[in-house]
């Protein structure tokens, strides 16, 4: 009896003591997610430090983004969204549903890459 209650708290101590393999493979999410799209078939754009509209994108043809975030605030958009590695004014970022597809400082640069999105 005594060898059973040995055996038996060796178990459970071996059983405490092992790793969890599912907890350890367990991907971080991305501070950004609500800036991605929510239609795989449109953009989203998040802006740090301008302002674009959606009559500005219509007036340049460009239909392919649905979604606008807006941060004034260069302190605002990094404390907010970190991984993103904010370190300038202006910044548009490009996302499709599931990651960013284009980051640039210009807003030029940004209609020019949309526009080639067609």
């Amino acid at each position: 009896m005594k060898y059973i209650f040995i055996v038996i708290c060796l178990l459970l101590a071996l059983l405490g003591c092992s790793n969890n393999s599912q907890q350890n493979e367990t991907k971080p999410k991305e501070d950004y997610n609500n800036l991605l799209s929510e239609d795989k078939y449109y953009y989203s754009l998040y802006i740090v430090g301008d302002d674009i509209t959606f009559k500005e994108l219509d007036k340049n043809k460009i239909t392919s983004v649905k979604k606008i975030i807006i941060d004034k605030d260069l302190n605002t958009g990094k404390k907010s969204y970190k991984s993103l590695n904010l370190t300038q004014t202006p910044t548009y970022i490009l996302f499709n549903n599931k990651k960013i597809v284009y980051k640039t400082n210009k807003s030029k640069d940004l209609f020019a890459y949309l526009k080639k999105q067609k």
